[in-house]
């Protein structure tokens, strides 16, 4: 190693280092550490996903932060950042090894296909084809080329490679005759097929679950619905606990069913045709997660509306997520009080306000914010609702109204905030002294129509709800839920802090 490349490793070892004597490149690392120590609102996956990408994008100066086989080295990273913290009194802990690893190149796809008895409804020959289609859109959806032995895995008591590829699969007439003779389609050990979803080690990996999503466990036959939904709750909830740095999207379609249909326990089946609904589900590491939502070149990847069939969203991560841009907005008139914007601009955000008081005999300032909520995942009811969001300051301080940004809405002074905006919110602050500080959270609330769809009874196909329900559904999803966030207070979707200054 020359004197020179000694030094640059030196120089990112030594965080404390001066930032003069490092490349730009350097810099730029040691930037975001500091940034990420000294504000609480940096340690999220973007700033995570940027650091590993200026590693990565210089192999050969930052040698020593890569494993043998050319990755970053998480635990070096961490012990870095960690040795930062310290040095600024220790308030500044992130644990960067939720994110799963840093991304090395693309994201690769597997899909996971349930051949179970009461899954080869879906793409009978006598049916609508809606479901293949929606599968095979998905996949021709995904950029790059899809390769690997086991990209596609068809799955009942066990795992068995597809013995073909995805241009096939995407080609064959009947998937299910096709692979009658993988595995035993008379149940399904969903331990075994999330186990390797959840342990895969490619950080780059992102998996997709095709799956009625119906808990029928080898030897279920006499059990009453409450002993199966207890098992699938600590089921799913043990899974998930251990594996905290996967993310997990669900999305919910229905699909033309034409069919044998199993319900649960002991009963007889029946032949059903008609409407019933399934599931996508997406799991992989947080970083490449936050990539596959973030990213344009898997926009339309994740473009799930569009999608035949396509009901409902949900996505789970174990940590706030970052809002992609938010600015505080100059105010329209003297009614609103008195204020400035300090620091920032419109294409960076301002965050602080200065010179704050309350409008002449007024004893409220209206604040507007103005925030691109596009990328977090809820719908557009749930974010135009105030009773989703908490408001944390040592003033009293309540939210007027959420409004969605529309065209109209722009005027010569307010359209370079509004360019970069999905979402305009008005807050009162009231009382004689201002706060230091407010904060606003978006609760991230476990959806309705998971409990709405859920059915402890799937025996009839005359029942009403037989075409949109599903037998465990809600169990299952809140044993996830309750793994990545626990159940002492409601997890937070993302948030942001105004801060008042002197």
């Amino acid at each position: 190693m020359s004197l020179f490349s000694g030094f640059i490793v030196l120089c990112v070892l030594t965080v404390a280092a001066a930032l003069s004597s490092c490349s730009s490149d350097e810099n730029r690392v040691q930037a975001l550490i500091s940034k990420a120590v000294n504000d609480p609102e940096q340690r999220n996956e973007q700033t995570f996903n940027e650091l590993t990408a200026v590693i990565l994008a210089s192999p050969e100066q930052y040698a020593s932060f890569l494993t043998d086989k050319g990755t970053v080295d998480i635990d070096k990273l961490q012990s870095v950042y960690d040795a930062a913290a310290k040095r600024s009194g220790g308030e500044g802990e992130w644990n960067l090894r939720a994110y799963g690893g840093a991304l090395s190149g693309d994201l690769q796809l597997r899909l996971m296909l349930e051949r179970s008895g009461s899954m080869t409804g879906y793409d009978s020959r006598s049916g609508s084809g809606d479901f293949k289609r929606a599968v095979s859109e998905l996949i021709n959806r995904f950029p790059g080329s899809h390769t690997g032995s086991d990209a596609i895995l068809i799955v009942n008591d066990d795992l068995y490679t597809y013995p073909g590829t995805f241009e096939t699969f995407v080609q064959d007439k009947d998937i299910f005759a096709s692979t009658a003779s993988l595995g035993n389609a008379a149940y399904t050990d969903f331990a075994r097929i999330f186990t390797r979803s959840l342990t895969d080690s490619v950080p780059e990996r992102v998996t997709v679950l095709v799956t009625d999503l119906i808990y029928s466990p080898k030897g279920a036959a006499g059990s009453g619905a409450d002993k199966i939904f207890n098992e699938i709750g600590a089921l799913s909830s043990s899974l998930f606990k251990s594996h905290l740095d996967k993310s997990m999207l669900i999305v919910r379609l229905t699909g033309d069913f034409r069919g044998k249909y199993y319900p649960y326990g002991d009963r007889a089946p029946f032949d059903y045709n008609g409407k019933r609904p399934y599931f996508m589900i997406i799991t992989g590491s947080a970083a490449a997660m936050s990539r596959l939502r973030s990213a344009d070149k898997y926009a339309s990847f994740t473009d799930f509306s569009s999608l035949p069939g396509f009901e409902q969203e949900y996505f789970f991560n174990r940590a706030p997520l970052p809002l992609a841009w938010w600015s505080l907005m100059p105010r329209k008139n003297p009614a609103q009080g008195e204020y400035t914007l300090s620091g920032g601009s419109s294409e960076s955000g301002a965050h602080s306000l200065k010179g704050v008081k309350a409008a002449k005999g007024s004893d409220a300032v209206i604040l507007t914010v103005a925030a691109d909520l596009s990328q977090i995942p809820a719908s557009a009811d749930y974010l135009l609702n105030k009773e989703n969001y908490k408001v944390e300051s040592d003033a009293p301080v309540s939210i007027e109204s959420i409004e969605a940004v529309t065209p109209e809405m722009a005027d010569p002074r307010n359209k370079r905030y509004l360019k970069h905006a999905t979402h305009l919110m008005t807050l009162r602050v009231s009382g004689k002294t201002m706060p230091d500080a407010v904060t606003v959270a978006l609760l991230n609330r476990l959806p309705d129509w998971i409990k709405q769809f859920n059915t402890a009874d799937d025996s009839s196909p005359y029942a009403r709800s037989f075409s949109s329900s599903t037998f465990g559904l809600q169990p299952f999803l809140e044993g996830v839920y309750n793994a990545y966030y626990g159940t002492a207070e409601i997890p937070l979707f993302t948030s942001f802090t105004i801060k008042f200054e002197n």
